[in-house]
């Protein structure tokens, strides 16, 4: 019993050591601790930020909204094959915009095979104008060759062979979304991670929880039917306690 109790302590705790609460509403803390790359008028990826107390390198998709260093904010996680949560998902229109967060998805991995390099910034800038269509050429400050670079990227994220060999290499089924909680223009922007933690649902912690009580409290009507056994009778005859 001791044991169990200990064990349903340590889960409480586990549960809450993230950040009170956030699990509960299902989201994840974030922090965003900077960047390295540049190009052009802005930092590119890899972007390093952590997740509870681990730092990871993620991609933004979001040229709408910004963060700043040291920025704290929840995010809910989203997948490729559930995007109901994810920021420029469009219920109205679910196939256009699952088809456009595969494309991102091959964007991203082209992101992270040439990170730390100009072709790494242009497909950044190409996952950018993915969703804000224009935003390169308006406020990116690039070079014509870059900005040619970065229309033909976005032209190549668009060919179904390129998003649909990322599903034969299974690199999106280890993509993980982290959309800003609330999810509104002017919160925190949205990321791509790979392989990266996902947020539990709610439901879930709780059916973990309503079951380790129930084992609790079937042990606990267990020990309570069994007959007392007298301790200590030992001591009367100045023998060490032992229990019988």
């Amino acid at each position: 019993m001791k044991r169990l109790a200990v064990g349903i302590c340590f889960l409480m705790g586990l549960l809450f050591s993230v950040e009170p609460g956030n699990l509960w509403a299902g989201t994840l803390p974030l922090t965003f601790n900077g960047a390295t790359y540049a190009l052009g008028n802005y930092y590119v990826a890899p972007y390093q930020v952590s997740i509870g107390n681990t730092q990871y390198n993620l991609v933004c998709d979001d040229a709408l909204d910004d963060v700043n260093q040291g920025e704290k904010w929840n995010a809910t996680t989203e997948t490729l094959s559930n995007l109901d949560g994810a920021l420029f998902y469009d219920s109205a229109n679910p196939t256009a915009s699952k088809t456009a967060y595969e494309e991102a998805g091959w964007l991203v991995s082209q992101i992270f095979a040439n990170q730390g390099t100009t072709a790494g910034g242009e497909y950044q800038y190409a996952l950018w104008d993915l969703f804000d269509p224009g935003f390169s050429g308006t406020y990116g400050g690039l070079s014509w060759g870059d900005e040619n670079k970065v229309e033909g990227f976005l032209g190549m994220a668009e060919q179904s062979s390129n998003y649909e060999s990322n599903k034969a290499l299974a690199f999106d089924a280890n993509l993980v979304i982290y959309t800003p909680n609330p999810k509104m223009q002017g919160e925190a922007q949205e990321f791509f991670g790979v392989n990266t933690p996902q947020a539990p649902e709610p439901a879930a912690i709780w059916s973990l929880l309503v079951v380790l009580v129930a084992v609790a409290g079937g042990r606990t009507r267990q020990l309570s039917s069994r007959p007392l056994r007298p301790v200590g009778r030992s001591l009367i005859h100045g023998h060490n306690p032992t229990i019988q």
